[in-house]
């Protein structure tokens, strides 16, 4: 009996083998149209790469026990054998798929591994071979519904590979016709198609319609709950599964204001999540995508609200002793705050610059690296160095910083009193934000004076200027610039190396600026060093009204004293 069902199988194999290479040489022969040559393709079934085969970017090798076949997908039976063939068959519109000499078999809404026996037991059941296979070679296309509260109703293409979430995101897409412009380009300007990436911008997706919220409406009836946050929380397609063909896609307005459960703390994206009639702790803990590395699971805690807005319960959980019994069910408009544990590891450094053998970044502790330690491990200060210009500048401490800079400006003016060039030193230095720290290097380098050892704080800046052996004149002189510093020089020397007083000069008001602080000081208060500046100020120049104004004021003021004096005597008499 095996002996018969051998030999009829390879006598119909044969006979359709002759049969199709008779068409094939007749085609040839006789110079058919290209039409004939299509129907003799079709009634051969060949595989062959096609060009209009849908193609979607896929998230992985497509699952047989998973993937649903529908009119439009194209599958391959390949017979393997002495003399092998492989059929590129397309299901049909009626869901059928039909084999040749085997005979027409349903397979819509079947799974594809299901779609693989069976084809196995059709052709086994007509001819003996050794093995049987069916292959996905492309998927179908097909049309979904997406209404609701959605930017663009309607009816999209889709695959059975993409999910839900792919045509919400296409129904939300803003489309603008391209702009008709004159555009710059060599040789001059030319009109032409300017593409404005801001035209073809996804909307505001997320932030108006609902992503946990959304249904998903079977052909058959069958609705589903799609819930994208959550997906990409457990990667579980029951939360955002495949599109079938007559799928309607529902998508409900966002709610935040209300519909809502908030996730503070150590959590990866902490913030404000739709609400699920049914969410517990740790749903809300997976969609605010885990825990941080330096969570205390110990210390989580609920504030839940009355209608009223006032605190109705206040609960405190510890999920490392309570375990499952701290999952409990949210509701809406509940605040978790996720405890985080302590942690003063941070990355403290500060940088130095200047006259150092070793510039750069060094990292130091919280509360006890001293300036001294850093210079050190700087390699120590070169011959260049001037010790008198050092400064240790420091990032101000600020309890907060609002966001609109007139709001901070405002609160600065609240006790304002200044005036002048104070009020413009007090507020650029307030938008700068860094301080120097008083010390004085030379008597902790030079004299190892340790109360100038100061402990140095995260983001210090430590600056040694070169050593230029100059002083400057500046100002009202006859040739400012750069002098040769001298030792024990008082600033009249440094004036009359520069030429002297120049004809406006207001000579005393003579000032030393002192380089590392830039300090304005007094001759008499200070010695001059290395890198400091002597600075003339002009004498100041007015106009006749100026003086004018001056001589009106000095003559209504005698005239008064006059006038009262006048009126004392005649009262005496």
């Amino acid at each position: 009996m095996i002996r018969d069902r051998r030999i009829h199988f390879s006598a119909a194999l044969l006979f359709f083998l002759v049969a199709c290479a008779q068409l094939s040489a007749q085609v040839t022969g006789k110079g058919e149209t290209s039409s004939t040559k299509s129907a003799l393709g079709e009634m051969m079934g060949r595989l062959s790469p096609s060009t209009e085969t849908p193609s979607s970017p896929l998230e992985g090798p497509i699952d047989q026990n998973r993937y649903v076949v529908g009119p439009g997908d194209v599958l391959a039976v390949s017979v393997w054998g002495a003399m092998s063939l492989t059929y590129q068959l397309t299901v049909t519109p009626e869901g059928t798929l039909i084999i040749p000499t085997v005979g027409e078999l349903k397979v819509a809404g079947t799974k594809l591994f299901d779609v693989k026996e069976k084809v196995s037991v059709a052709v086994k059941g007509k001819y003996l071979s050794t093995k049987i296979t069916t292959t996905l070679i492309a998927p179908r296309a097909f049309i979904v519904t997406v209404t609701g509260s959605i930017l663009n109703q309607g009816q999209y293409r889709a695959l059975p590979v993409d999910r839900v979430e792919k045509v919400v995101v296409q129904a939300s897409r803003v489309f603008l016709p391209a702009a008709t412009v004159t555009i710059e380009a060599r040789g001059g300007a030319k009109e032409g198609l300017y593409n404005d990436p801001k035209m073809n911008q996804v909307a505001e997706i997320f932030t108006n319609i609902s992503t946990r919220n959304i249904l998903l409406i079977r052909s058959d009836g069958d609705t589903m709950r799609v819930d994208i946050p959550k997906f990409y929380a457990t990667k579980n397609d029951r939360h955002n599964p495949f599109l079938l063909e007559g799928d309607i896609v529902f998508v409900p307005r966002k709610d935040l204001g209300r519909n809502f459960v908030a996730v503070y703390g150590a959590v990866n994206a902490p913030g404000k999540y739709e609400y699920v009639e049914g969410d517990s702790l740790f749903d809300a803990l997976l969609i605010a995508q885990g825990v941080t590395s330096q969570v205390d699971l110990s210390r989580i805690s609920v504030n839940r609200l009355d209608d009223a807005g006032e605190t109705a319960e206040e609960l405190s959980l510890n999920i490392l002793n309570e375990g499952a019994k701290a999952n409990i069910r949210l509701r809406r408009g509940d605040r978790i705050t996720v405890g985080e544990v302590s942690n003063q590891r941070l990355d403290y450094r500060v940088q130095v610059l200047g006259e150092v053998k070793s510039p750069g970044y060094y990292p130091i502790s919280m509360r006890s690296t001293r300036l001294s330690k850093i210079i050190d491990g700087a390699g120590g200060l070169t011959q260049e160095a001037l010790l008198s210009g050092s400064i240790v500048s420091r990032v101000q401490d600020r309890p907060f910083r609002l966001s609109d800079p007139a709001l901070d400006n405002a609160r600065n003016f609240r006790s304002f009193g200044l005036h002048g060039p104070d009020s413009t030193y007090y507020f650029l230095n307030a938008e700068i934000g860094f301080q120097p720290v008083v010390v004085d290097f030379a008597r902790l380098i030079e004299q190892k004076d340790s109360t100038q050892d100061i402990i140095l704080r995260d983001g210090d800046v430590i600056y040694v200027p070169s050593n230029t052996l100059t002083v400057v004149v500046g100002g009202q002189v006859t040739n400012p610039g750069h002098l040769p510093f001298i030792r024990g020089a008082d600033y009249r020397y440094y004036i009359q190396k520069a030429g002297g007083f120049s004809e406006f000069a207001d000579a005393g008001e003579t000032k030393i600026i002192k380089k590392a602080t830039l300090e304005w000081m007094n001759p008499g208060e200070t010695t001059i060093e290395s890198g400091d500046q002597v600075w003339v100020p002009k004498k100041p120049r007015h106009e006749f009204y100026y003086y004018f104004t001056i001589g009106r004021d000095i003559i209504a003021i005698v005239t008064s004293i006059v006038t009262a004096a006048y009126i004392m005597i005649q009262v005496s008499k």
